[in-house]
């Protein structure tokens, strides 16, 4: 029992599709449902992840609590509290939770994650770091944010070598996502690895002809005021893939602002 209300507590948390109102009528739903089955400890505990949502806190500590009456071995109530003292900054409780949670649901990838995201906020790099590789190696197919999670963990102490096999290993698992390139091409453009961001910005603009005004404008912003040949070079990309992007999102104003940029840093630094 358990474990199916800890899958619907994270099952809740990840839907972040719901505005203020809408999470009122959701709540106010819930609290029906409750009148009609008081005993039911997973609706106490979906009620109080909405709550959580809404900034409930107190509210939805309350219904943790009546859950726990309910049910006392319900580990899910763990989660839920860790993650109401998660939003509150309260990262000792919140671990404290997590650990107790964990020590029913070892390889809860969720979980994990969580653990791995409060942990850094206590300064426990290495913990941090152990949590979010153990979830990524559990998941069947991790996403692109666990990745980069880790790889935020890695370059906060410059570790760039492992950052790059880890986005290695999210190319494989999840494909040559544009998002992916992009974060790997700044990464490197960030540290001063020029040439292999411009290699990544390549791979880029041939994996997705249609977006190469972007990954242009970001090499021409890279290569000014250091190499004055290159970024002209990126600059007659941009020109060259401007008519490729579709109608509507050449039609976007701060798209047609940087447009207008690349023409007049193309004035300035005229082909040759």
């Amino acid at each position: 029992m358990g474990g199916v209300l800890s899958m619907l507590v994270l099952g809740l948390t990840c839907h972040g599709l719901y505005g203020h109102g809408e999470l009122h009528e959701v709540i106010e739903k819930l609290s029906l449902k409750i009148e009609a089955s008081p005993l039911d400890a997973g609706l106490l505990l979906e009620r109080a992840e909405y709550l959580r949502k809404d900034g409930c806190f107190r509210k939805a500590v309350e219904d943790v609590a009546r859950a726990r009456k309910l049910q006392p071995e319900l580990a899910s109530c763990h989660l839920v509290l860790a993650k109401i003292d998660r939003d509150q900054k309260k990262w000792g409780s919140a671990k404290l939770e997590l650990d107790t949670f964990m020590e029913v649901y070892p390889r809860d990838v969720a979980a994990l994650v969580l653990r791995s995201s409060v942990c850094w906020q206590m300064g426990l790099a290495e913990e941090a770091e152990g949590d979010i590789r153990r979830a990524i190696k559990l998941h069947t197919r991790a996403p692109l944010s666990y990745y980069k999670q880790y790889v935020g963990f890695l370059l906060a102490r410059d570790d760039v070598e492992t950052a790059l096999k880890v986005y290695a290993g999210a190319e494989k698992s999840l494909g040559a996502l544009p998002v992916l390139l992009a974060a790997k091409a700044r990464m490197l453009r960030d540290r001063g690895r020029r040439e292999e961001a411009s290699a990544v910005y390549a791979s880029l603009r041939e994996k997705n002809p249609t977006l190469g005004f972007n990954w242009w404008r970001e090499e021409a912003l890279m290569w000014e005021g250091r190499d004055n040949e290159k970024m002209k070079q990126a600059l007659r990309g941009a020109r060259r893939s401007w008519p490729l992007l579709p109608t509507r999102t050449r039609a976007l104003p701060h798209l047609k602002l940087q447009h207008q940029e690349i023409l007049e840093k193309s004035e300035v630094t005229p082909d040759p």
